[in-house]
């Protein structure tokens, strides 16, 4: 049997194949015919700076720039079917012993490949896994491998399970307090992702059973509940008219504003929109993946239906099948659309002070959308679908904030006669002798 370039090594028997190359015996087991596969077939060269944005969890760069793993790396033009092999290889394990590289050891529990299993599988395909929540995985466990090894003094590649104990998270944790200042929002996203890993632990080493229920049981931190942000019709239309709709940019960045205003997207949402997502024709909507990527339609008002049908006639750079591309007719940045707002802003509270006062960020955008619809009279239920929250708990929020409700909930109060206090007498003689001791 011969192992042709391309060829997927997993899918057939390794043992025979390994043995095909003449580098086992048929007393060995499978570790060491994955092993043997990999030297025979040359090893697979792994990528330190590999680039992130369009791949999920692949690498994960500790404190010395050296991948832990790089599930992704690519081979050898003339080796490409080891690729796959190399990848399955994380995940075959025979008696809890695994490999990170064909001349690397890792012994029995390293930490290593669990946290590799955990964000590149998680127990799933990694197509299941949102890149947003994978990305800060990622960026939780590179602050907290660094952390580990500065407390322990263990590289982060041979740290083990039971340096991973309570008391070094509560540690990481009120470092980032400390040191790093992070707020009570920051402090929560570190510790769901590292409650994550330990759930996936919970699994795959019930042996520490103990250790990770003290982990999963470190409490997080309440924060301080702020009102929602929104802005009002007037600051609004201020918004809308500061940009130069003379310019392609101006247009585009019209457009822009206005269909967040009026649908109530997210950023991601936003940005992530193609031409083909958007329908004009008769019960005229736009098509968008939300947030754990859930499908959504979004009906269009008139004035929204009209200002895309406009910039759809536009020219697009570079033939871009992008809804609002830049113009080099790449896909936008969230950046640049928290840039352009910002700059927007500032030249519309020439026009509206009130702008001034306020914080504004592309989801305050969402949130003036909801107050639109709240005003309007529509039930909080339907904003909930219309906006893809989860449950209707998150439009709740805006009840709170939407001052003219509670004023309305007042009106129907009937005021209070004033009277004044009178004390009670007794009018029954036992009554009044008992008063009288």
């Amino acid at each position: 049997m011969i192992l042709n370039a391309g060829q997927d090594v997993c899918q057939i028997d390794l043992r025979i194949e390994a043995m095909e190359f003449g580098c086992l015996d048929n007393g060995q087991d499978i570790g060491d015919a994955l092993t043997a596969l990999i030297r025979a077939c040359k090893k697979p060269v792994l990528s330190a700076n590999a680039e992130r944005a369009h791949r999920p969890f692949g690498n994960v760069v500790v404190d010395f720039d050296t991948p832990i793993v790089d599930v992704n790396a690519q081979c050898r033009p003339s080796r490409q079917g080891i690729s796959h092999c190399f990848s399955q290889l994380l995940f075959l394990r025979q008696s809890r012993k695994c490999l990170l590289d064909p001349d690397l050891q890792v012994s029995q529990n390293g930490t290593s490949v669990l946290l590799s299993q955990c964000l590149t599988l998680g127990g799933r395909h990694a197509a299941n896994a949102i890149f947003d929540t994978v990305a800060s995985y990622r960026d939780t466990f590179k602050l907290f491998l660094r952390f580990a090894h500065g407390k322990t003094g263990k590289a982060p590649s041979s740290l083990m399970l039971e340096d991973f104990d309570a008391e070094l998270v509560i540690a990481f944790l009120d470092d980032l307090t400390a040191e790093r200042r992070a707020g009570t929002t920051t402090y929560n996203l570190r510790l769901t992702a590292i409650r994550a890993f330990f759930r996936f632990l919970a699994f795959e080493e019930p042996a520490f059973s103990h250790q990770i229920q003290r982990v999963l049981a470190i409490p997080g931190k309440i924060g301080t509940k702020r009102e929602v942000q929104f802005l009002v019709r007037d600051e609004i239309k201020a918004l809308l008219a500061a940009p130069d709709r003379r310019l392609w940019i101006g247009r585009r960045d019209h457009c822009i504003l206005l269909t967040a205003i009026q649908t109530g997207m997210r950023l991601s949402e936003l940005v992530g929109l193609d031409r083909g997502a958007v329908t004009l024709d008769a019960g005229a909507h736009i098509r968008c993946f939300g947030k754990g990527r859930k499908e959504r339609v979004t009906p269009l008002t008139k004035i929204l239906s009209s200002a895309l049908k406009k910039w759809l006639d536009e020219p697009r750079p570079a033939q871009s099948d992008i809804l609002f591309p830049t113009v080099h007719g790449s896909r936008m940045s969230p950046d640049a659309v928290q840039y352009l707002l910002a700059k927007y802003v500032k030249q519309a509270a020439q026009q509206c002070p009130s702008l001034r006062a306020k914080r504004i960020s592309p989801h305050v955008l969402r949130h003036s959308a909801a107050m639109e619809l709240l005003d309007a009279g529509v039930d909080s239920t339907v904003i909930s679908l219309w906006l893809g929250h989860e449950s209707t708990r998150s439009t709740q929020a805006y009840l709170h904030a939407h001052l003219a409700i509670k004023e309305a909930a007042l009106a129907k109060v009937s005021p209070l006669n004033e009277q004044p206090f009178r004390r009670f007498k007794a009018n029954d003689k036992l009554l009044s002798f008992l008063d009288a001791l």
